[in-house]
This record gives C-alpha cells, structure tokens and sequence, in this order.
C-alpha cells in the first residue's frame, strides 16, 4: 500500500467513525427535544437546527404526521403545488399565519412537530 492508499484509508476510516458518532449524537438530541420537563423554547431551536427529519416523497394520509397529513388531506392551504418540495416550516406558517384555520396552537403544533419528526414531502398527486 502507498501513501496515498494509506491516506485514503485513514479518511475512510475518520468518516466510518464520524457516522457512528453522528447516530449517537442523534438519539442524544431526540432524547433532549422530546423531554417536555424542558421548556419548548429551548427545545425547539435545537430540534430544528439539528435533528434529523423524516422526509417523504409519497402522498401522505389523514392522521400521518399528526395534523400535516389531516392538512394536506383537507387541502388546507388550497394553494399546494405539485411537484414541490413542502416543508415542516411551510407548515408552521401556515398554522402561525391562520391560526383559525386549524385545531392547534403554534406551541401544540411544534410539539407535534417534534414528535413526528416531520421534515418534508413531495405534492405528487
């Protein structure tokens, strides 16, 4: 083995245990932002900076991810795209822009936001 291969080697092997770490370091922030005793504004930035999210590319059904499936089901907002990329923050707009449009507070729904994991869909239908 040259230099070279031996170098390579040892970037594969940092990058190995980067992800190890990084599988590690995310159930220490679910553990952290799902902890209620903790107060919302405090968990919430962290969840949204650093949490892995789940993000689908499917039609999502009524009662999948909480109120998000309940919101695209119904078509509330009536103003989704297909074909566009529709984030957990879109969503948060939505509920902080309209408040009465649906059964959830803003702090209801970040709670919700972070016990579903929610990051994304695809309009595709």
């Amino acid at each position: 083995m040259n230099e070279l291969q031996r170098s390579d080697a040892r970037i594969i092997d940092t990058l190995e245990a980067n992800a190890r770490f990084r599988v590690q370091v995310q159930l220490v922030l679910r553990r952290y932002v799902t902890d209620k005793s903790l107060p919302l504004d405090e968990r919430f930035p962290i969840w949204e900076l650093y949490c892995d999210k789940k993000d689908r590319d499917l039609i999502l059904s009524k009662g999948e991810f909480g109120i998000i499936g309940d919101m695209v089901r119904d078509r509330k907002p009536y103003d989704y795209e297909r074909g566009r990329i529709y984030t957990w923050d879109d969503f948060l707009d939505y509920i902080q822009d309209e408040p009465e449009e649906f059964s959830v507070t803003v702090e209801q729904f970040k709670e919700m936001l972070i016990e579903t994991n929610f990051g994304s869909f695809v309009m595709d239908w």
